[in-house]
């Protein structure tokens, strides 16, 4: 979640990375960031929305990938 607990990141299989906005209840896919589609098995979030740095971590080969 970002420090203003605004957004809610979460990651999965074949590429799945996803951003639920908590006061809008919307969804907004981040699949499969530079075409990459391992299963991601971890996310850390620092910052607040729209200004956040997000973590993702995948098993395969220990990738890690920032946005």
């Amino acid at each position: 979640m970002t420090d203003d607990g605004e957004r809610l990141w979460f990651v999965g299989s074949s590429g799945a990375i996803g951003e639920y906005d908590v006061a809008t209840g919307s969804l907004t896919s981040r699949a499969a960031p530079m075409d990459v589609t391992n299963n991601f098995n971890d996310v850390a979030v620092t910052g607040e929305a729209g200004e956040a740095n997000v973590y993702v971590a995948g098993g395969a080969g220990g990738t890690v990938l920032e946005r």
